[in-house]
C-alpha cells in the first residue's frame, strides 16, 4: 500500500471499496443501513421525555406565532426548522414533544448511517466501521443531543456531507469544492462557531498540492469568498425577518457574546475544563464526576483531569518529536485535501470550544472528523486487530449506553408538564412561590420551569436573586420584595418559600468558579460576598413566620410565609 493510501483508496487495495465488486458494495450499504436502523431502534426504545432547557423552549417558540426575535443568530436556521416541524406535525395532529424528538433521532440515524458507509468505503472493512459508528451514536453527548431537540444532529449531518465532498482525496475538482462549500455553509448556519472553519479549511486547501502556490491560493480564496458570501446572504435575509436594522447587524450576529457570556480564557482552568469536556464526549464517567463534585473533593478531581491532560500532551509531543511521524503528517497534508481540510476543520472547531465552553458538550461534534481522520490507520489493521478494536468499541458503547440511560432517567424529572400540573393543582389564583433563582436546585432545572411559566397569563414564580437581589434599583431589594409579598397576602393569596432559599449550600460558589464542571462563569455574581448575601436573605425572611405547607414542586418542599402579628 502506498504511503498516501489514507486519501486515495483504490480498487483491489485494502484501503477502500472504490471499483469493488457489486456484492462488496451491497455489503457496505447493508452495514450502513444496519447501523442507521440500529441507532434509531435503540433511541426510540430508550428515549427519555424532552427535558432539556434549550430543546423544550425551542419547541415552545415553534408552537407560538412567528416571532422575529426568536431567530437566533447562533443557530440561525434552527428556528425555521422548528417552525417547519411544528407545521408538519400540526397538520397531522398535535405537535407533541415526541414529534420533535423523532426528527432528531431520524436525522441522527441518517447522518451516522451515511458516515458508516463513508467509513466502509474508505477502509474496505465492515465490522470496524459499524462498531465505530455505533460507538459515536452512543457516546454520552451525541446520545443526549440527538434525543433533546437540538440542532446538533442536523449539524453532524452536514459535517458528514462536507467529509463526503473531501472523500476522494488528492486535489478537489470544482463540483466537490461546491459540495464542501455548501455543506460547511449549512453547518455555519446551524452553529455559528463553525464560521472559524471556513478560513481554516481554505488554508488547508492552499496547503495541498504540488502546483504553483499562487494558483492554489487563488482557488482557496475563491472558495472561502463564495462560501462566506452564501452564508452572509442568508444571515442578511433572516436578519431582515427578525427586524434587525443594518446598523445593528454586527451586534445582532454577536448576540451571544453580548448577552450570554463572553470568551472566558483562564489558565489553568480552561485547559482542565477542556480535558473534562473531551473525556465526557467519549466515555460516560458521570457517576464518578457526581460522586466527587463536592467542595472537599473538587481539588482532587481537578488534579486528576489536569494530570490526564498533561499525560495526553506528553504522549502527543513524544509522537511529533519523531522525525518520521512529522514527515508522514506533512506528506498527508501536502498530498490529500481530505486529510488537510478535515484536520483544519477539527482544529478550528477545537479553538471555538476552548474559547467558548470547554467543559460543555461541543466536543462531541469533533468525534466524526476524528473518526474520518482515523480511516488511514483503520485500513492498515489486520483482520484480528480490526475485530479486537471493534470488540473494545462495542464494550465501551455498552458502558456508555448504560450510563446514558441512567443519566437521562435522573434528568427526566425536569420534563415540565408534570411539574406544571403540580403547580396548577397546588396554587390558588393569587398565590405565588419564591425560589432562589433561575438555576438548578434539588435536581430541578428551575430555569426551564420558569421559562415555561413565562407564557402563563399570570406567572406565579419569583426568582429571588434574578428579580430582586441582583436588580440594580434605587431602593433596597428588601423593600421591594416586602411590598410585593404584603400585596399578595392582602389579596388573600398565599406565599410559598422554597426551603433551599434558606440553605447555605445554595449560596456556595454562585459564580460557579470553583465547580470544575461548570460550562462558564456566571459573571453577574463575580465579586458577590456569598456569606453576607446568605445572612442578608436569612435576616429578611426572619421577619416572617414560616409554616409547613403541602405545596411541592417535584421533590422540593416549601414553607408558607405568614406576616408576624
Amino acid at each position: 500500500m502506498s504511503e498516501d493510501s489514507w486519501s486515495t483508496p483504490e480498487s483491489g487495495t485494502p484501503g477502500g471499496l472504490a471499483g469493488a465488486a457489486p456484492a462488496e458494495r451491497w455489503s457496505a450499504r447493508l452495514a450502513a443501513l444496519a447501523a442507521g436502523i440500529g441507532i434509531a431502534l435503540i433511541s426510540f426504545t430508550l428515549r427519555p421525555p424532552l427535558h432539556n432547557y434549550d430543546g423544550y423552549l425551542y419547541r415552545l417558540q415553534a408552537l407560538a406565532p412567528f416571532a422575529g426575535d426568536a431567530i437566533n443568530p447562533h443557530h440561525l436556521l434552527w428556528y425555521p426548522v422548528q417552525k417547519a416541524i411544528a407545521m408538519a406535525t400540526g397538520a397531522l395532529g398535535s405537535p407533541s414533544p415526541e414529534a420533535f424528538q423523532a426528527v432528531g433521532i431520524l436525522v441522527n440515524a441518517l447522518g451516522l448511517a451515511w458516515f458508516c458507509l463513508l467509513l466502509v468505503q474508505r477502509t474496505g472493512k465492515l465490522v470496524l466501521p459499524f462498531a465505530l459508528t455505533l460507538y459515536i451514536a452512543l457516546s454520552p453527548r451525541i446520545w443526549h443531543l440527538s434525543l433533546q431537540n437540538q440542532p446538533y444532529p442536523l449539524l453532524d449531518l452536514w459535517v458528514v456531507a462536507f467529509l463526503w465532498g473531501l472523500s476522494e482525496g488528492g486535489s478537489l475538482p470544482a463540483w466537490r469544492l461546491t459540495v464542501c462549500g455548501a455543506a460547511l455553509g449549512m453547518a455555519v448556519l446551524l452553529q455559528q462557531g463553525m464560521a472559524l472553519a471556513v478560513p481554516a479549511v481554505a488554508l488547508g486547501m492552499w496547503f495541498v498540492g504540488s502546483g504553483p502556490w499562487r494558483g492554489r491560493l487563488k482557488t482557496a480564496l475563491g472558495w472561502a469568498a463564495a462560501t462566506t458570501a452564501g452564508i452572509t446572504v442568508v444571515y442578511l435575509g433572516l436578519a431582515a425577518l427578525a427586524g434587525v436594522r443594518p446598523s445593528g447587524f454586527i451586534r445582532w450576529t454577536t448576540m451571544y457574546l453580548q448577552e450570554q457570556h463572553g470568551i472566558q480564557l483562564q489558565w489553568p482552568q480552561t485547559a482542565i475544563k477542556s480535558a473534562f469536556g473531551m473525556v465526557s464526549a467519549v466515555v460516560d464517567l458521570s457517576w464518578i464526576n457526581d460522586r466527587f463534585n463536592t467542595p472537599p473533593t473538587r481539588r482532587l478531581i481537578t488534579g486528576a483531569y489536569g494530570t490526564l491532560l498533561a499525560v495526553g500532551c506528553g504522549v502527543l509531543a513524544m509522537i511529533l518529536i519523531k522525525r518520521r511521524h512529522r514527515l508522514r503528517l506533512l506528506h498527508h497534508m501536502r498530498t490529500s485535501a481530505g486529510f488537510a481540510c478535515t484536520l483544519a476543520l477539527l482544529l478550528a472547531w477545537t479553538a471555538f470550544v476552548i474559547l467558548w465552553e470547554p467543559a460543555g458538550y461541543y466536543w462531541c461534534v469533533g468525534l466524526i472528523p476524528v473518526a474520518f481522520l482515523a480511516t488511514g490507520q483503520m485500513s492498515r489493521l489486520g483482520q484480528r486487530a480490526g475485530l479486537a478494536l471493534a470488540g473494545v468499541l462495542l464494550l465501551v458503547s455498552g458502558w456508555n449506553l448504560k450510563g446514558d440511560y441512567r443519566a437521562e432517567l435522573a434528568l427526566s424529572v425536569n420534563y415540565p408538564p408534570p411539574m406544571l400540573d403540580q403547580i396548577r393543582a397546588g396554587l390558588g389564583p393569587d398565590d405565588v412561590f419564591i425560589i432562589a433563582g433561575r438555576d438548578w436546585y434539588g435536581n430541578i432545572d428551575y430555569d426551564l420551569l420558569l421559562g415555561c411559566l413565562d407564557d402563563w397569563p399570570r406567572d406565579p414564580a419569583i426568582a429571588l436573586l434574578d428579580e430582586y437581589v441582583m436588580e440594580r434599583e434605587m431602593q433596597p431589594w428588601q423593600q421591594s420584595l416586602d411590598r410585593d409579598i404584603g400585596s399578595v397576602i392582602m389579596r388573600g393569596g398565599h406565599v410559598y418559600l422554597a426551603k433551599h432559599v434558606l440553605q447555605k449550600e445554595t449560596y456556595d460558589d454562585l459564580a460557579e468558579i470553583q465547580d470544575p464542571f461548570s460550562q462558564y462563569y456566571r459573571q453577574e455574581f463575580l465579586g458577590v460576598n456569598e456569606q453576607s448575601l446568605q445572612q442578608e436573605i436569612q435576616k429578611f425572611f426572619a421577619h416572617y413566620e414560616l409554616r409547613p405547607s403541602r405545596f411541592r414542586i417535584g421533590g422540593n418542599e416549601f414553607w408558607e410565609l405568614k406576616q408576624r402579628e
